[in-house]
Protein backbone atom coordinates (compact mmCIF):
# COMPACT_ATOMS: atom_id res chain seq x y z
CA UNK A 1 0.00 0.00 0.00
CA UNK A 2 1.72 3.39 -1.01
CA UNK A 3 2.09 5.39 2.13
CA UNK A 4 0.01 8.59 2.76
CA UNK A 5 1.98 11.88 1.40
CA UNK A 6 1.77 13.46 4.82
CA UNK A 7 4.42 10.57 5.86
CA UNK A 8 6.58 10.76 2.66
CA UNK A 9 7.33 14.31 2.59
CA UNK A 10 9.33 14.35 6.04
CA UNK A 11 11.54 11.47 4.95
CA UNK A 12 11.85 13.07 1.71
CA UNK A 13 13.08 16.38 3.68
CA UNK A 14 15.21 14.17 5.95
CA UNK A 15 17.04 12.78 3.49
CA UNK A 16 18.00 16.01 1.60
CA UNK A 17 19.29 17.73 5.02
CA UNK A 18 22.84 16.96 3.86
CA UNK A 19 22.33 18.79 0.36
CA UNK A 20 20.38 21.49 1.19
CA UNK A 21 23.37 23.13 3.60
CA UNK A 22 25.58 22.17 1.13
CA UNK A 23 23.64 24.23 -1.23
CA UNK A 24 22.84 27.05 1.02
CA UNK A 25 26.76 27.99 1.14
CA UNK A 26 27.24 27.74 -2.37
CA UNK A 27 24.41 30.06 -3.07
CA UNK A 28 21.76 27.86 -4.45
CA UNK A 29 17.85 28.41 -3.02
CA UNK A 30 15.98 26.22 -6.05
CA UNK A 31 15.63 22.75 -5.63
CA UNK A 32 13.72 19.66 -5.64
CA UNK A 33 12.21 18.97 -2.09
CA UNK A 34 10.70 16.04 -3.67
CA UNK A 35 11.06 13.58 -6.42
CA UNK A 36 8.05 11.25 -6.32
CA UNK A 37 9.19 8.65 -8.97
CA UNK A 38 11.66 7.45 -6.88
CA UNK A 39 10.35 8.63 -3.01
CA UNK A 40 6.82 6.85 -3.65
CA UNK A 41 4.32 9.03 -5.00
CA UNK A 42 5.17 8.71 -9.09
CA UNK A 43 3.48 11.89 -11.14
CA UNK A 44 4.28 14.36 -8.06
CA UNK A 45 7.38 17.07 -7.95
CA UNK A 46 7.64 19.39 -5.86
CA UNK A 47 10.55 21.91 -6.07
CA UNK A 48 11.66 25.17 -4.28
CA UNK A 49 12.45 28.23 -5.77
CA UNK A 50 13.73 30.67 -3.29
CA UNK A 51 10.42 31.02 -0.97
CA UNK A 52 8.04 29.83 -2.78
CA UNK A 53 7.00 25.85 -3.91
CA UNK A 54 6.44 24.65 -7.36
CA UNK A 55 3.82 21.25 -7.10
CA UNK A 56 3.51 19.50 -10.22
CA UNK A 57 1.12 16.56 -11.08
CA UNK A 58 1.69 14.74 -14.09
CA UNK A 59 -0.19 11.56 -13.58
CA UNK A 60 -3.47 11.79 -10.93
CA UNK A 61 -3.90 15.67 -9.39
CA UNK A 62 -4.01 15.85 -5.90
CA UNK A 63 -6.72 14.85 -3.01
CA UNK A 64 -8.22 17.16 -0.92
CA UNK A 65 -6.12 18.64 1.61
CA UNK A 66 -2.32 17.43 0.37
CA UNK A 67 -1.63 20.85 -1.44
CA UNK A 68 -2.12 22.20 2.52
CA UNK A 69 0.01 19.43 3.74
CA UNK A 70 2.99 19.87 1.23
CA UNK A 71 3.11 23.53 2.19
CA UNK A 72 3.11 22.52 5.95
CA UNK A 73 5.86 19.90 5.19
CA UNK A 74 8.29 22.64 2.75
CA UNK A 75 7.22 25.85 5.19
CA UNK A 76 6.27 27.48 2.26
CA UNK A 77 2.91 28.62 0.07
CA UNK A 78 2.99 26.80 -2.95
CA UNK A 79 1.33 26.87 -6.40
CA UNK A 80 0.27 23.92 -7.95
CA UNK A 81 0.58 22.68 -11.89
CA UNK A 82 -1.50 19.49 -13.26
CA UNK A 83 -0.06 17.94 -16.42
CA UNK A 84 -1.58 14.79 -16.09
CA UNK A 85 -4.24 13.93 -18.67
CA UNK A 86 -6.92 13.40 -15.52
CA UNK A 87 -8.82 16.47 -15.87
CA UNK A 88 -7.84 19.28 -13.09
CA UNK A 89 -8.00 23.16 -12.63
CA UNK A 90 -6.19 23.96 -9.47
CA UNK A 91 -6.49 28.06 -8.60
CA UNK A 92 -3.19 30.05 -9.35
CA UNK A 93 -2.77 32.72 -6.64
CA UNK A 94 -1.54 36.23 -7.54
CA UNK A 95 1.93 35.35 -6.49
CA UNK A 96 2.54 32.45 -8.33
CA UNK A 97 2.23 34.97 -11.80
CA UNK A 98 4.60 37.83 -10.37
CA UNK A 99 8.48 37.52 -10.40
CA UNK A 100 9.76 35.18 -7.93
CA UNK A 101 13.58 35.45 -6.53
CA UNK A 102 15.50 32.53 -6.48
CA UNK A 103 19.56 31.22 -6.75
CA UNK A 104 21.54 28.88 -8.28
CA UNK A 105 25.51 28.87 -7.56
CA UNK A 106 25.32 32.45 -6.32
CA UNK A 107 23.37 33.72 -9.39
CA UNK A 108 20.04 35.37 -8.23
CA UNK A 109 17.23 35.95 -10.82
CA UNK A 110 13.67 36.53 -10.70
CA UNK A 111 10.81 34.57 -13.20
CA UNK A 112 7.36 33.98 -12.04
CA UNK A 113 6.35 30.03 -11.23
CA UNK A 114 3.36 29.89 -13.31
CA UNK A 115 3.97 31.60 -16.81
CA UNK A 116 2.87 31.22 -20.45
CA UNK A 117 4.60 27.47 -20.82
CA UNK A 118 4.41 24.21 -18.77
CA UNK A 119 8.17 24.32 -17.97
CA UNK A 120 9.98 26.49 -15.15
CA UNK A 121 12.54 28.83 -16.23
CA UNK A 122 14.98 26.92 -14.34
CA UNK A 123 15.28 23.27 -14.76
CA UNK A 124 16.71 21.93 -11.58
CA UNK A 125 18.24 18.40 -12.76
CA UNK A 126 20.74 20.46 -14.57
CA UNK A 127 22.27 21.99 -11.32
CA UNK A 128 25.61 19.72 -11.04
CA UNK A 129 26.60 20.22 -14.95
CA UNK A 130 25.99 23.79 -14.37
CA UNK A 131 28.58 22.90 -11.09
CA UNK A 132 30.61 21.96 -14.07
CA UNK A 133 30.44 24.76 -16.32
CA UNK A 134 30.91 27.21 -13.50
CA UNK A 135 34.52 25.62 -13.05
CA UNK A 136 35.31 25.14 -16.39
CA UNK A 137 34.20 27.88 -18.66
CA UNK A 138 36.63 30.49 -18.00
CA UNK A 139 38.21 31.82 -21.26
CA UNK A 140 36.01 29.00 -23.12
CA UNK A 141 34.31 30.30 -26.31
CA UNK A 142 30.73 28.52 -25.71
CA UNK A 143 27.76 28.06 -27.54
CA UNK A 144 24.87 27.32 -25.38
CA UNK A 145 22.57 25.30 -27.91
CA UNK A 146 18.63 24.76 -27.02
CA UNK A 147 19.40 27.22 -24.65
CA UNK A 148 16.07 27.89 -23.42
CA UNK A 149 16.05 30.91 -20.62
CA UNK A 150 19.80 30.48 -21.30
CA UNK A 151 20.98 29.91 -17.08
CA UNK A 152 23.42 27.66 -18.19
CA UNK A 153 25.34 30.35 -21.03
CA UNK A 154 24.86 33.02 -17.80
CA UNK A 155 26.93 30.91 -15.33
CA UNK A 156 29.32 30.54 -17.69
CA UNK A 157 29.33 34.13 -18.79
CA UNK A 158 29.54 34.90 -14.61
CA UNK A 159 32.99 32.94 -14.71
CA UNK A 160 34.89 33.97 -16.96
CA UNK A 161 34.06 32.66 -20.74
CA UNK A 162 35.46 34.41 -23.78
CA UNK A 163 32.12 34.30 -25.35
CA UNK A 164 28.97 32.81 -24.65
CA UNK A 165 26.14 32.54 -27.47
CA UNK A 166 22.67 31.44 -26.90
CA UNK A 167 21.30 29.25 -29.44
CA UNK A 168 16.98 28.68 -29.56
CA UNK A 169 14.24 29.46 -31.39
CA UNK A 170 12.13 30.25 -29.15
CA UNK A 171 11.60 33.88 -28.87
CA UNK A 172 10.30 35.02 -24.70
CA UNK A 173 13.18 32.52 -23.52
CA UNK A 174 15.90 34.48 -25.09
CA UNK A 175 13.85 37.77 -24.31
CA UNK A 176 13.89 35.95 -20.20
CA UNK A 177 17.94 35.15 -21.28
CA UNK A 178 18.84 38.51 -22.15
CA UNK A 179 16.66 40.02 -19.16
CA UNK A 180 18.88 37.99 -16.96
CA UNK A 181 22.27 39.17 -18.30
CA UNK A 182 21.50 42.73 -18.57
CA UNK A 183 20.74 42.06 -14.79
CA UNK A 184 24.17 40.77 -13.85
CA UNK A 185 25.42 43.31 -16.38
CA UNK A 186 26.71 40.43 -18.54
CA UNK A 187 26.98 40.24 -22.02
CA UNK A 188 25.75 37.16 -24.27
CA UNK A 189 25.13 37.08 -27.63
CA UNK A 190 21.46 35.92 -28.59
CA UNK A 191 20.81 33.41 -31.48
CA UNK A 192 16.82 33.01 -32.27
CA UNK A 193 17.36 30.12 -34.96
CA UNK A 194 16.53 26.60 -34.88
CA UNK A 195 19.47 24.16 -33.90
CA UNK A 196 19.61 21.85 -37.02
CA UNK A 197 20.55 25.32 -39.65
CA UNK A 198 22.71 27.15 -37.23
CA UNK A 199 25.50 24.51 -35.77
CA UNK A 200 25.60 22.65 -39.21
CA UNK A 201 26.48 25.57 -40.92
CA UNK A 202 29.02 26.13 -37.92
CA UNK A 203 30.37 22.58 -38.46
CA UNK A 204 30.03 23.16 -42.24
CA UNK A 205 27.82 20.85 -43.07
CA UNK A 206 24.99 21.30 -45.72
CA UNK A 207 21.25 22.26 -44.10
CA UNK A 208 18.99 19.90 -46.25
CA UNK A 209 15.51 19.05 -45.83
CA UNK A 210 12.14 20.58 -46.89
CA UNK A 211 13.18 23.63 -44.64
CA UNK A 212 16.20 24.62 -46.53
CA UNK A 213 14.73 24.68 -49.31
CA UNK A 214 11.84 27.01 -48.43
CA UNK A 215 14.47 29.38 -47.23
CA UNK A 216 13.97 31.71 -44.05
CA UNK A 217 16.96 31.14 -42.54
CA UNK A 218 20.38 32.70 -41.92
CA UNK A 219 23.20 31.77 -43.68
CA UNK A 220 26.20 31.28 -41.92
CA UNK A 221 29.76 30.85 -41.91
CA UNK A 222 31.73 27.88 -40.09
CA UNK A 223 32.48 28.68 -36.27
CA UNK A 224 34.55 26.88 -33.58
CA UNK A 225 33.51 26.59 -30.21
CA UNK A 226 35.65 25.61 -27.04
CA UNK A 227 32.39 24.45 -25.14
CA UNK A 228 29.07 23.51 -26.73
CA UNK A 229 26.33 22.81 -24.15
CA UNK A 230 23.80 20.19 -26.01
CA UNK A 231 20.95 19.61 -23.49
CA UNK A 232 17.77 18.81 -26.42
CA UNK A 233 14.26 18.11 -25.60
CA UNK A 234 12.99 14.45 -26.07
CA UNK A 235 11.12 15.20 -29.04
CA UNK A 236 10.04 18.09 -31.55
CA UNK A 237 9.43 18.77 -34.83
CA UNK A 238 10.92 21.21 -36.89
CA UNK A 239 10.91 22.43 -40.44
CA UNK A 240 14.45 21.29 -40.82
CA UNK A 241 13.54 17.62 -39.07
CA UNK A 242 12.84 16.17 -35.83
CA UNK A 243 14.34 16.52 -32.61
CA UNK A 244 14.46 12.61 -31.68
CA UNK A 245 16.47 12.03 -28.71
CA UNK A 246 15.36 8.03 -28.40
CA UNK A 247 16.10 7.59 -31.94
CA UNK A 248 18.16 9.66 -33.67
CA UNK A 249 20.67 11.24 -31.10
CA UNK A 250 23.67 11.21 -33.63
CA UNK A 251 21.83 13.47 -36.07
CA UNK A 252 22.38 16.49 -32.72
CA UNK A 253 25.98 15.56 -31.34
CA UNK A 254 27.66 14.65 -34.75
CA UNK A 255 27.43 18.78 -35.75
CA UNK A 256 28.16 19.74 -31.99
CA UNK A 257 30.69 17.50 -31.71
CA UNK A 258 32.18 18.69 -35.34
CA UNK A 259 32.28 22.37 -34.63
CA UNK A 260 34.23 22.64 -31.50
CA UNK A 261 37.74 23.49 -31.67
CA UNK A 262 40.60 21.26 -31.34
CA UNK A 263 40.57 19.80 -27.65
CA UNK A 264 37.07 21.00 -26.81
CA UNK A 265 34.05 19.75 -24.70
CA UNK A 266 31.08 18.36 -25.83
CA UNK A 267 28.42 18.75 -22.17
CA UNK A 268 25.65 16.70 -23.39
CA UNK A 269 22.48 15.46 -21.87
CA UNK A 270 19.65 13.05 -22.65
CA UNK A 271 16.86 12.76 -20.21
CA UNK A 272 14.87 10.06 -21.86
CA UNK A 273 13.78 7.34 -19.19
CA UNK A 274 14.28 4.65 -22.33
CA UNK A 275 17.32 5.05 -22.95
CA UNK A 276 20.36 3.56 -21.18
CA UNK A 277 23.20 5.79 -20.33
CA UNK A 278 26.16 3.66 -21.32
CA UNK A 279 24.22 2.94 -24.99
CA UNK A 280 23.98 6.61 -25.42
CA UNK A 281 27.74 7.30 -24.32
CA UNK A 282 28.64 4.90 -26.89
CA UNK A 283 25.96 6.51 -29.61
CA UNK A 284 28.01 10.08 -29.00
CA UNK A 285 31.20 8.39 -28.97
CA UNK A 286 30.13 6.48 -32.77
CA UNK A 287 28.71 9.89 -33.63
CA UNK A 288 32.49 11.51 -33.46
CA UNK A 289 33.75 9.02 -35.10
CA UNK A 290 31.69 9.17 -38.05
CA UNK A 291 32.23 13.02 -37.98
CA UNK A 292 36.13 13.07 -37.69
CA UNK A 293 36.12 14.18 -34.41
CA UNK A 294 37.87 11.50 -31.69
CA UNK A 295 36.34 11.97 -28.14
CA UNK A 296 39.83 11.17 -26.12
CA UNK A 297 37.50 10.98 -22.65
CA UNK A 298 34.13 10.86 -21.18
CA UNK A 299 33.49 12.12 -17.42
CA UNK A 300 30.07 11.19 -16.46
CA UNK A 301 28.49 14.29 -14.00
CA UNK A 302 25.65 12.50 -11.64
CA UNK A 303 22.96 14.17 -10.80
CA UNK A 304 22.51 15.81 -6.84
CA UNK A 305 21.00 14.11 -3.96
CA UNK A 306 17.18 16.06 -4.70
CA UNK A 307 17.24 13.68 -7.80
CA UNK A 308 17.51 10.09 -6.93
CA UNK A 309 16.69 7.26 -8.77
CA UNK A 310 15.49 3.22 -7.47
CA UNK A 311 17.24 1.93 -10.13
CA UNK A 312 20.89 2.86 -10.78
CA UNK A 313 19.49 4.82 -13.91
CA UNK A 314 19.53 9.10 -12.99
CA UNK A 315 16.43 10.51 -14.79
CA UNK A 316 18.90 12.34 -16.53
CA UNK A 317 21.85 11.30 -18.37
CA UNK A 318 24.75 14.21 -18.48
CA UNK A 319 28.37 13.67 -19.90
CA UNK A 320 31.01 15.62 -20.94
CA UNK A 321 32.66 14.55 -23.86
CA UNK A 322 36.11 15.59 -24.60
CA UNK A 323 37.83 15.43 -27.77
CA UNK A 324 41.76 15.30 -28.69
Amino acid sequence: MTEPLIDLLPAALARRAPLLEALAAEGTTAVRLFHGAAEGRPGLTVDAYGAHALVQTFREPLADGELAAIEDAVQRPAVWRHRGRTPADPPVPDWARAPTPFAEHGLRVTAPLVHRGQDPHLFLDFRAARRWLKAHSAGKRVLNTFAYTGFAGLICAAHGAAKVTQLDHGRWCLDVAERWARAHELVTEIVREDFIPAVRQWAGLNVKGRGAQRGGWSRRGERRFDLVILDPPTFTKTRFGAVDIERDYASLAKPALKCLAPGGALLATNHSPRVDRDAWIASVRRAGEKAGVTVSEVTVIEPDADFPSYDGQPPLSCAVFHTA
